[in-house]
């Protein structure tokens, strides 16, 4: 990677589009459950019909995406974006999370308060290579500001 570009990384298109076939297949039952006389179906099929429109916005270009820079990183999700400084971040690692599998996870460091965070997709990329390529960013950063 040149020093000076972005890269930009975009989320996996088939984990969305599995997400979409299944809202809109529980949607289907909740329709079934309300034609059957059970109100329980109003909210099932509703709360399944929210998760289509969500997992189908995911699946349009740039609504989410993870953009890399020499000074910050961008995590788009749903068209919000959240920016982070490389250098108000600790290093980047897996972690199993239950329900969701191996995510990568990191450290944000503000106004002396920690916190911790999670990239809410791999982008494509195995996690572990993502956390790799994520710490390799951060640390050409610190680096270069002479921080650390």
């Amino acid at each position: 990677m040149k020093e000076g570009v972005e890269f930009i990384l975009r989320p996996t298109l088939w984990k969305w589009a599995g997400v979409l076939i299944l809202c809109l297949a529980g949607s289907i039952v909740g329709v079934l459950m309300v034609q059957d006389g059970r109100g329980i179906g109003w909210f099932v099929g509703g709360s399944f019909f929210v998760g289509a429109i969500v997992a189908l916005a995911s699946l349009c270009p740039d609504v989410s995406l993870l953009k890399l820079d020499q000074e910050t990183f961008t995590i788009r999700t749903l068209g919000r974006n959240k920016q982070y400084s490389w250098i108000e971040v600790g290093p980047f690692e897996t972690k199993q999370i239950s329900l969701v599998g191996t995510s990568v996870v990191f450290e944000i460091v503000h106004e002396g308060h920690k916190t911790w965070a999670m990239l809410s997709d791999s982008y494509r990329m195995k996690p572990e290579k993502l956390a790799g390529l994520m710490n390799t960013w951060r640390e050409r950063a610190i680096v270069r500001l002479g921080v650390g």
